[in-house]
């Protein structure tokens, strides 16, 4: 594959970190790179070597065969249309959108445009979730009957009340669309689509107009169920547990450590599980060669629009379930919501 140029919306804190990882690739190059503040820009510019639009509309118009956004959740629709309208290829970050309704225009635009959408779903690439994928569809253990998560950091104190991550019109899911997300598309990735879900928010604890803490119980197409719960208020965590006839597996870590839970009652014995090779080690690093191969083949994304729509109608659906006080299928949120 030649390499292809790539312009980078938004080089904040995670732009910094794609172009780390574009820069283990030799398929794909950031070359250019705008932000709101055309300051950020420049600072990308003089630590990456690379060059600074003074606008998203001006780095569409330079030599580049796609974009990588980066930006506020609320960003996402437009500058992915803006971008399939020019002919750019599209690898967001998740979630896809704020709303169903958004995320379904823009696959619709990118698709009459003959372009590429990936959506950065990175976690199902890290080790644990490959692994389990792995175990799950050779029944080694039996069936998963009960899926386990909890995930969440200090966001509030860490980010300040001023932050757009805070602001409930940019980002309207609060934790759930920054963390929470990874752990719904995993588990549809793992154990098959979501039916329907029955959820519970929390805002107004600490001054933002957020869901500040949430919780949510999931009951999967194959009968198994599973709990997300997120927060930005307690300390960092990110861990996972799958119940399966023969074995309880706990992922911690975001998918980087696996344990086992195989004794026979009454001892409880928890040891490490041997992760499978990952020839990458880097999720976005994979995600970048994918997107070029996607480019060049015509071959669809891994996680691409019809993934990222389940992930982002798991959500909703907590949220909306919260909201009207009742359970609600995927079905129904991907439709109406």
């Amino acid at each position: 594959m030649k390499e292809l140029r790539l312009g980078l919306m938004s080089p904040g804190t995670w732009g910094k970190n794609i172009i780390k990882s574009c820069q283990k690739s030799g398929a794909v190059e950031i070359v250019a790179c705008a932000s709101r503040r055309y300051e950020t820009a420049l600072k990308a510019s003089e630590e990456f070597g690379i060059t600074a639009a003074k606008s998203y509309e001006e780095l569409l118009k330079m030599d580049i065969d796609g974009v990588i956004i980066a930006s506020c959740h609320d960003e996402h629709y437009a500058r992915t249309l803006e971008a399939a309208k020019a002919g750019k290829h599209v690898l967001i970050e998740k979630p896809i959108a704020n709303t169903i309704q958004e995320a379904k225009l823009m696959a619709q635009a990118c698709d009459d445009a003959n372009v590429v959408l990936s959506v950065g779903h990175s976690q199902r690439r890290l080790p644990g979730p490959r692994t389990l994928k792995r175990l799950f569809e050779s029944g080694e253990y039996g069936s998963v009957v009960n899926a386990l998560a909890y995930v969440g950091l200090q966001g509030i104190d860490m980010y300040g009340l001023g932050h757009w991550l805070l602001d409930g019109k940019k980002n309207p899911g609060g934790s759930l669309y920054m963390m929470g997300v990874h752990f719904i598309e995993t588990f549809q990735y793992l154990m098959g689509p979501i039916e329907k879900a029955t959820g519970f928010t929390v805002t107004g604890m600490k001054g933002t107009t957020i869901p500040e803490a949430a919780s949510g119980v999931f009951a999967f197409k194959n009968k198994s169920l599973g709990y997300l719960g997120s927060h930005y208020i307690a300390p960092y965590n990110s861990t996972a547990s799958f119940y399966c006839e023969k074995a309880i597996f706990h992922m911690e870590k975001f998918g980087r450590e696996l344990y086992i839970q195989d004794s026979p009652f009454p001892t409880i014995e928890r040891r490490t599980f041997p992760l499978d090779p990952n020839p990458y080690n880097d999720p976005v690093y994979e995600e970048l060669e994918e997107f070029a191969m996607c480019i060049e083949t015509g071959k669809k994304p891994e996680t691409g629009a019809a993934e990222a729509i389940l992930a982002l109608a798991g959500i909703r659906a907590l949220m909306i379930s919260s909201q009207e006080q009742r359970t609600l299928t995927l079905e129904e949120i991907i439709e109406r919501y």
